[in-house]
C-alpha cells in the first residue's frame, strides 16, 4: 500500500506535537487529519473512516483510553496506535 492510500487520524491535544507530526506525515505522502481532543476526533471519525488512528493517551476531557473504548464499540478492526509522553509501566 502506498502512503497516498493511507489516511491517518492523529488525535493529540498537544499542538507542539500534533502539528509538526501532521506536517511530517503529509510530506511523506500520507493523508492526515488532526484533532485536538478526543471529542473532536470522534466527530471526525463519524464523518470519515481513516486507515489508522494515532491516539494520545493523556488528554484533558475525554482521555485516549475512553476514546479507544468508544472506537471499539463501533469498529473493532480499525488499527489504533496509542502514544503518550507521560506514560507509566501500568499504561
Amino acid at each position: 500500500m502506498e502512503p497516498k492510500d493511507i489516511h491517518i487520524l492523529l488525535i493529540d491535544d498537544e499542538d507542539g506535537f500534533r502539528r509538526p507530526m501532521e506536517f511530517w506525515l503529509k510530506a511523506k505522502g500520507y493523508h492526515v487529519a488532526g484533532a485536538a481532543s478526543g471529542e473532536e476526533g470522534l466527530r471526525m471519525l463519524a464523518r470519515d473512516r481513516p486507515s489508522i488512528i494515532c491516539l494520545d493517551m493523556k488528554m484533558p476531557g475525554m482521555d485516549g483510553i475512553e476514546v479507544r473504548r468508544k472506537i471499539r464499540e463501533t469498529d473493532k478492526a480499525l488499527p489504533v496506535i496509542m502514544i503518550t509522553a507521560h506514560g507509566t509501566h501500568e499504561d
